[in-house]
């Protein structure tokens, strides 16, 4: 009964953490179709701490779902580990396949990119 119980409680952890590890981050998002080309676009020439979180990886959070317009968005942020203050980007994408980025840093990083309509850019420079 008790090994019974055991095997329960494993294999529920087990589904447990299967589904948090199919959550998709940051990263995940970057490496979907068309993502990388575009945010690389984007950007273009950045400082060297941009190309090392976006190469390297970095602290990810969840995503988080937005609907603007009748219009679903997920928005993405990552990090530079032990820089999160003033070295972050986050990462819009809507379900059209639109990509908006914006940098967060000290006054001259701080930047959003692909040209957003007022309120996903107001609601990009509300995170953080």
């Amino acid at each position: 009964m008790i090994r019974h119980a055991i095997c329960a409680i494993a294999f529920s952890i087990g589904l447990t953490a299967a589904a948090q590890a199919d959550e998709l981050r940051f990263h995940g998002a970057l490496a979907q179709d068309g993502v990388r080309e575009r945010v690389t676009e984007l950007l273009g020439e950045q400082p060297a701490w941009v190309d090392f979180v976006l190469e390297r990886g970095g602290v990810e959070g969840k995503p988080i779902t937005l609907t603007l317009k009748d219009q679903s968005y997920e928005y993405y942020e990552t990090c530079r580990p032990h820089e999160c203050v003033m070295k972050r980007i986050g990462m819009m994408i809507g379900e059209d396949g639109v990509v908006y980025v914006r940098l967060f840093g000290t006054k001259t990083d701080d930047q959003v990119f692909g040209e957003p309509p007022a309120e996903i850019e107001k609601v990009l420079r509300a995170q953080g």
